[in-house]
């Protein structure tokens, strides 16, 4: 009988029979041994000690019992197949990606369409947040198949016939999850779990660099076909309308001062603009016309415009740029085209009525009083008129057609058109020869002439020769000064390829005469003796009058310039009309004969991405995927090969392994905690001396190995 609060003795038959009972009931592969009591008590010595046997001495009858809890999930999501698929699918896929992609965007920009490319720009911070979620999402199976190659290499080397340090297992199931290795015996450990810690999650910042769009160039080949002012078939078409070009630029002749103020600031160094047809001409025209891919209307002969028809073509343009409305980004152009400029030769020279030339100035009409003024009853206007005679004798000087070629006779004399003057006769006068070269060549002598405050510049000839050029043209937009949409701000950069244009010049200096001294004279003064003025000084409150007049040759040639070569830009708008009515031969549009090929480079800016464009910086996001993609793929291959060399299988601790071992290899993940404490359970252990948790654990690691193995009926972790 057994005393109060002891067990109650059972005999060793029941309890083989109860054993045996449990076992057919609950599924345990062998029984408790029956000379075990499980309420005896255990030795108190001061540390855990195990009854179980070290690896050696080990039995069935020694060891926990052990039961299955079903028939277990497919063999497909264990440990040993699915990893190295995932890891060598997923990194694979990942490096492809990840190349083709670097690739495709360094060769060339890649654009977003139109409509996601301008919300892209205006909501930078909404795509920088969705792009670090979607690198956050690619970023994270990386992460994860690279801790499960680590498992899967520790694994397979685990269930190998050598025991694993346990520090080294610690450490490869602590960088598995992310973890640091702290301080301890092996620094270089430390600074390697760093790298790798570093590395692991650059992931999410390379994959969010290289995915971010940004503003990326995107260029396109531009062409068309301009007038041809340099072909012979032009210049007969300027004889033939002699009598209707220069009536076509009434509405413009005001612009023509304008375009001399600008071209003098140049000369000087100083920035200007000329706003003509809205465009901003930079400078100077240089004698083009406008490109452009879509029409535009110009008001040079009406106020109500006339439309210019578009001529570039676009080619190698992505399919998502839109040409139209860029209001967004930044558009410009380059070409190349026929230009028009003059080589102008200016000098002074006394010229009396006995020089050659010979220059006399009379009124038609003396300054007279018109009475008081109709408005406001305020003081009387003084207005007068004058008119300058040159006589066009000396060697060289005859008659030109219009075409530029001599007519054969000899010249006489010329006479400028009337000027308005005031009670001072302040005006500039200003006529023309022309002058035949030995060469069959022409030019045209200017000779403008001073009076009253613009008394200082005495009298000039300016020498001109009209010349057809190459031009280089800069288109680009305003977008931060004006707000325009449209590239129309054009510079005139670089000339080149000179020819003589002599059928040009005669129209040249007609609109110079026209416009500057006919149209920029009035009784307030001339607008090209201002001009002048502001430039040279006017010898007035002590100023040397020859110091200032040493300044006039310069600022007169580039004034004659700029106005000639913004004449010959309204020449090609008139010609080029969507409706001229100019050419009689070919109705309404420009003979084929009659064109010139133009060509150029298209700049435009959209959201995408282009990995050129960022330099080496963008190589760079491509070392952490890349890194930690080959290292998963690496750990595989690697651990795989080498635990399957024959050597290896042969080993000193080589044990013909049974199903249940085969089976429990195939599964053992060493990164899952359930795994290792079944596997620690197995008894396995029971020879080692644990230390207690503050003394030196790491230590105690250093000289200890395991490996999963057979441990009695059931499979678990096995000391060295």
């Amino acid at each position: 009988m057994a005393s109060r609060g002891s067990p109650p003795h059972v005999p060793a038959s029941l309890r083989s029979r109860n054993a045996a009972q449990e076992a057919e009931e609950y599924g345990y592969e062998k029984g408790a041994p029956d000379d075990f009591d499980e309420h005896a008590p255990l030795k108190d010595d001061g540390r855990f000690t195990s009854y179980l046997p070290s690896e050696k001495g080990r039995g069935l009858g020694n060891y926990p019992k052990t039961r299955r809890m079903g028939t277990g999930g497919s063999k497909f999501w264990s440990i040993r197949t699915y990893i190295p698929v995932m890891a060598i699918g997923v990194h694979t896929g990942y490096l492809v990606f990840l190349y083709v992609f670097y690739v495709v965007t360094f060769l060339k920009p890649v654009a977003l369409p139109e409509k996601s490319a301008i919300w892209a720009k205006e909501n930078d911070q909404a795509v920088t947040f969705i792009v670090t979620i979607l690198s956050t999402l690619i970023a994270y199976p990386a992460t994860s198949y690279f801790s499960g190659a680590i498992r899967y290499a520790l694994a397979r080397f685990m269930c190998g016939p050598g025991p694993v340090p346990l520090n080294v297992i610690t450490a490869s199931v602590t960088i598995a999850n992310g973890g640091l290795l702290l301080p301890g015996r092996r620094w270089w450990w430390t600074i390697g779990s760093v790298l790798i810690w570093i590395t692991i999650g650059a992931q999410t910042a390379s994959w969010s660099t290289l995915l971010t769009p940004r503003n990326v160039p995107v260029t396109a080949k531009l062409s068309g076909t301009e007038l041809d002012l340099s072909s012979q078939g032009f210049a007969k078409l300027m004889a033939a309308n002699e009598a209707l070009v220069p009536e076509l630029f009434g509405n413009s002749l005001g612009l023509v001062t304008q375009s001399g103020s600008a071209a003098v600031s140049t000369q000087f160094s100083l920035p200007s603009i000329l706003n003509f047809n809205s465009m901003s001409y930079f400078n100077s025209t240089g004698g083009s016309l406008p490109a452009t891919w879509g029409a535009w209307r110009s008001t040079v002969s009406t106020t109500s415009g006339i439309a210019i028809p578009g001529t570039l073509t676009f080619s190698e343009l992505s399919a998502n740029i839109e040409t139209k409305g860029r209001k967004v980004f930044p558009v410009s152009f380059q070409m190349t085209q026929q230009g028009f400029t003059t080589r102008v030769e200016c000098k002074a020279v006394p010229l009396t009525e006995t020089s050659s030339p010979s220059v006399q100035i009379s009124a038609l009409q003396d300054v007279t009083s018109l009475g008081q003024s109709l408005v406001g009853g305020g003081q009387g206007l003084s207005v007068g008129a004058g008119l300058m005679t040159v006589g066009c004798t000396g060697e060289g000087y005859m008659r030109m057609n219009y075409d530029g070629t001599p007519s054969g006779e000899k010249s006489n004399s010329t006479k400028s058109e009337p000027v308005l003057m005031n009670t001072q006769r302040d005006a500039v006068y200003g006529a023309s020869c022309s002058v035949g070269e030995a060469n069959g060549g022409a030019h045209w002598d200017l000779i403008l002439v001073g009076t009253g405050k613009y008394q200082f510049m005495g009298s000039s000839i300016c020498s001109v020769w009209p010349l057809t050029t190459s031009l280089d043209v800069d288109y680009q937009d305003t977008l931060g000064t004006f707000n325009s949409s449209l590239p129309s701000f054009i510079n005139s950069t670089r000339e080149w390829n000179k020819k003589p244009s002599p059928w040009l010049g005669q129209f040249a200096v007609d609109m110079f005469l026209r416009g500057v001294v006919s149209q920029g004279q009035s009784t307030r003064g001339s607008a090209v003796g201002d001009v002048v003025s502001e430039f040279v000084g006017t010898g007035i409150a002590g100023e040397d009058l020859t110091k200032s007049a040493d300044k006039v040759p310069r600022v007169l040639e580039a004034y004659v310039r700029g106005v000639m070569e913004f004449s010959v830009t309204l020449l090609r708008t008139v010609y080029s009309a969507e409706n001229s009515t100019l050419f009689a031969a070919s109705g309404t549009t420009i003979p084929p004969e009659l064109r010139i090929p133009m060509n150029g480079t298209y700049k435009t800016e959209t959201m995408g991405w282009y990995q050129e464009s960022q330099g080496q910086a963008a190589i760079t996001t491509l070392i952490a995927p890349t890194l930690v993609a080959l290292a998963s793929i690496f750990l595989v291959l690697f651990s795989r090969w080498w635990t399957t060399r024959p050597s290896w299988l042969s080993g000193p601790w080589k044990d013909v392994l049974t199903d249940q071992e085969k089976r429990s290899h195939t599964w053992f993940d060493p990164g899952d905690l359930l795994h290792v404490i079944i596997a620690s359970r197995a008894g396995g252990l029971a020879s080692l001396d644990f230390p207690v948790l503050e003394d030196d654990v790491e230590g105690w690691a250093d000289g200890v190995g395991l490996r999963v193995a057979g441990v009695g009926e059931g499979v678990g972790f096995v000391a060295k």
